[in-house]
């Protein structure tokens, strides 16, 4: 018994050797970097003092969060740069795409169409809008199973079957409602260290994007391309992450498209165009007397790139905004 369990320790252990030797490398420089990564988040990555941060909660907590910040300059946030310049290459048109060839039932999508372009709409319209926002939430991971089995089947039935082809000459945008959302951004924003997969891969390269949400807790929800006449009909997000939203937007014309939003107090609805390059910013609420309801369209190319933020990022932004001067404006650091 004893020869046989010393076998087992010596076969046991070459294993552990052989192991350490091929994987050790890999798996350590991995090891450093859940730690390197994890250090970044945990430090400050806003380099505010903790007087800076104190009045930014003071005095921008309670800033009106049913107001679209619109326009805001690309200079304004230097924070999001790494992010925009690996996607820039991807803001180009697709040529000869035909929405109505794209859209098999037409009739259906032409109502959305003219919706999402409308400001005529009543409080009737936006129960029925509600209600089919509800059933399209079965796609939500957070809703419960039993309630999602049941939105999906009513879903296949009565809600509009749009093709689901790729477009583009890298065949990695593909239609999401009125609109093309690139493949890139399909699986979960999760910190890649939750990928056992990538740890021994040592060609692995982290996206940036992945990299940023580790960093600034920003998370890059959608990436987007609205063709002439693309849209994105009526919706408040309800099911999606509270709190700020932020997107950067760019257009190959000016005034060709724009963002739509009823007041989530007064009920009146706001036409928003779009410039050549910006930013919008809005908070998103679950309340029914809060929600932001907005649509999109365009008459042009247009891209959007979305980010779910942290309270901070935006109180900073807002601050700049406000030419406030406990913070220097980014040009004057550079």
């Amino acid at each position: 018994m004893n020869v046989w369990l010393k076998r087992t320790a010596w076969i046991g252990g070459l294993i552990g050797l052989i192991f350490a030797i091929i994987i050790g490398p890999k798996l350590g420089s991995r090891v450093v970097n859940v730690i390197r990564y994890r250090w970044m988040v945990e430090k400050n990555p806003y380099q505010l003092t903790v007087n800076q941060t104190t009045y930014l909660e003071r005095t921008y907590s309670n800033t009106a969060r049913e107001v679209l910040y619109r326009n805001i300059p690309r200079s304004l946030v230097p924070e999001l740069e790494p992010v925009l310049q690996e996607f820039m290459p991807l803001l180009r048109p697709i040529s000869n795409l035909n929405l109505t060839k794209v859209f098999p039932r037409g009739g259906i999508d032409l109502k959305l169409q003219t919706q999402a372009n409308s400001s005529n709409l009543t409080k009737k319209d936006f129960r029925t809008l509600g209600f089919y926002e509800t059933v399209r939430s079965y796609q939500d991971p957070y809703t419960n199973k039993y309630t999602r089995k049941h939105l999906k089947k009513y879903a296949n039935f009565k809600m509009p079957r749009r093709s689901r082809g790729v477009f583009g000459p890298d065949k990695k945008w593909m239609l999401v409602s009125g609109r093309l959302t690139h493949q890139s951004l399909v699986e979960n924003d999760v910190p890649w260290y939750w990928w056992p997969f990538t740890w021994f891969d040592s060609s692995y390269k982290i996206p940036i994007h992945k990299r940023f949400y580790q960093q600034f807790h920003v998370k890059v929800t959608g990436l987007f391309y609205y063709p002439p006449g693309g849209y994105a009909e009526w919706h408040t997000n309800r099911y999606d992450i509270v709190g700020w939203r932020f997107y950067y937007i760019r257009t190959s014309e000016p005034n060709r498209s724009w963002f739509r939003y009823k007041h989530a107090r007064n009920e009146t609805i706001h036409l928003a165009p779009d410039g050549k390059e910006h930013y919008n910013m809005f908070y998103l609420e679950r309340k029914e007397d809060e929600l932001v309801w907005h649509s999109v369209y365009s008459d042009t190319d247009r891209w959007s790139i979305g980010f779910n933020v942290p309270s901070t990022f935006a109180h900073l932004i807002l601050a700049r905004l406000n030419n406030d001067t406990h913070f220097p404006l980014p040009s004057e650091n550079s």
